[in-house]
């Protein structure tokens, strides 16, 4: 509705999550019309929101005794439903990257696709820049930051599929 009714040009949501229960509380949506906004967004959700699930663990744990293992079980459990999410969105970057870029028949900007993509994975810019650049390294995409002496690609380094 942001984008079709409001004509954002990009949109997104955060999920939220009760602190006392697993599971989604609401979804704060979000909109804008510059790609890098996209990023903003999705900086403040992983600051926000990463905090909130180790917040929401250490309530958890608090009266609960220790035990051999409890640090092991620590570690695993501090991982909470965003961070899960997001761990799943990092698993899938590659496939959703393909996708916006197999919908085009010209290079985009690397601003305009991490944009894009933000709008359905919770992962920062830096994130894609990385995932772009192993999909570059495997044959996947041209590596076109690389002619400019860059490491990763940044806003206006146009990205396209090496097939393409």
């Amino acid at each position: 509705m942001l984008r079709s009714t409001l004509e954002y040009k990009y949109a997104g949501y955060s999920p939220i999550h009760n602190p006392d229960k697993n599971q989604i509380h609401f979804k704060l949506a979000y909109a804008t019309n510059h790609p890098t906004g996209m990023d903003v967004m999705r900086g403040a959700e992983f600051h926000a929101l990463g905090e909130h699930d180790r917040d929401r663990y250490k309530k958890a744990v608090k009266d609960q005794p220790k035990d051999l293992f409890s640090e092991m079980i620590d570690e695993i459990e501090l991982e909470g439903p965003y961070l899960r999410e997001r761990k799943q969105h990092k698993e899938r970057a590659a496939e959703t990257l393909l996708k916006v870029l197999s919908g085009r028949r010209d290079a985009i900007a690397f601003g305009e696709l991490a944009a894009i993509a933000q709008q359905t994975l919770y992962l920062k810019r830096t994130e894609l820049s990385d995932e772009l650049v192993r999909m570059a390294d495997n044959g996947v995409v041209r590596d076109s930051w690389r002619a400019r002496g860059g490491r990763k690609p940044t806003e206006n380094d146009l990205i396209a599929r090496a097939d393409g």
